[in-house]
């Protein structure tokens, strides 16, 4: 029986919450990437270039075989409505509301309103309704409509890269902009199987990489990846992380690609995602960069890991009384 009139979160967040006469200490909130679509963009960085209908987006990316051979496998996103950067921070962040159920059937039930919540982008006192709800939607109908293509995707459950195709997830909504009843998002089940496999996915600190441009939030998500096992990163080709990582334009020059990624070191700096790391020249027209990991991947999180249920927000809008749900 549940009798906490404030429901404490689980791994997506809790900050100093009382359950039952307890203090419940802070913790990280969490969200989800899957591991081979963080190491490409999945839209041009420039929202301009990326929310117009019909997107085809095509990037590459490097990845070693068995053989520990070099490969580079080939990704194609269509987007028949755009698709803009800030869209993934919804995208990640569903996946891990999701995930959080430890019983999930890959399905989601849930009022905007609780995703919003969870996902720290509106708190118990912000009003219902706005821009937060209308950017929201805007986001599912985007990322609903998104296909995904790859020849060299790999696979944790067979432990191979595989072709692939999937999409995100479907959804059904309320017509109604004022209804409380919940949204349904059902998981692409390729796509779901991919991030829910041991190996299959990362976990990141969601309030860090709701606070960073969209491009610094490319780069954490890839050095999240690559800082699991290491503390230093391989070289980096300035160029190829700029335009298959990050999403920068082709015709971007070489020297504002070296600024753009000067700010996003600089950022991750201040966000202790990197303790150092810079830009240096190979030979003429070449740079790469080496990156230390910092000190918010030896972070651990605290306090009790309860799971507050999507379905009671709806519950407690029918007039039903919290410490009476089970």
């Amino acid at each position: 029986m549940l009798r906490c009139r404030t429901p404490c979160y689980d791994q997506m967040g809790l900050i100093e919450l009382k359950h039952m006469g307890r203090h419940c200490s802070k913790q990280i909130r969490r969200g989800v990437g899957q591991l081979t679509l963080v190491e490409h963009a999945l839209c041009p960085l420039d929202a301009r270039e990326s929310i117009t209908t019909n997107l085809l987006h095509e990037a590459t990316f490097r990845y070693s075989d068995r053989q520990r051979q070099r490969r580079t496998g080939h990704a194609r996103v269509f987007c028949p409505l755009g698709l803009s950067p800030k869209d993934e921070f919804y995208l990640w962040g569903l996946l891990a509301i999701t995930l959080a159920d430890p019983n999930t059937d890959g399905e989601l039930h849930a009022t905007r309103h609780y995703c919003l919540r969870r996902l720290g982008v509106i708190n118990q006192g912000s009003k219902r309704g706005g821009r937060q709800y209308r950017d929201f939607s805007s986001a599912i109908e985007r990322l609903a409509a998104v296909r995904y293509q790859c020849d060299r995707f790999y696979d944790p459950i067979r432990a191979e890269h595989r072709k692939v195709s999937f999409g995100f997830f479907s959804y059904s909504i309320p017509t109604e902009d004022e209804s409380s009843r919940a949204w349904r998002f059902v998981w692409d089940p390729v796509f779901f199987e991919f991030a829910l496999a041991s190996g299959g996915s990362l976990r990141f600190d969601l309030d860090v990489f709701r606070k960073l441009d969209s491009a610094s939030r490319r780069m954490y998500l890839m050095l999240a990846k690559l800082f699991y096992r290491k503390t230093l990163t391989p070289r980096l080709d300035v160029k190829d992380f700029a335009e298959q990582t990050l999403g920068i334009a082709p015709t971007v020059s070489l020297r504002d690609k070296k600024s753009r990624l000067r700010r996003c070191i600089n950022n991750l700096r201040k966000h202790r995602v990197i303790s150092s790391g810079d830009i240096s020249r190979l030979r003429i027209g070449a740079y790469a960069m080496v990156l230390h990991r910092g000190p918010i991947f030896d972070d651990r999180a605290t306090g009790e890991d309860t799971y507050e249920s999507p379905m009671l927000e709806p519950l407690v809008e029918l007039g039903f009384d919290l410490s009476g749900a089970n």
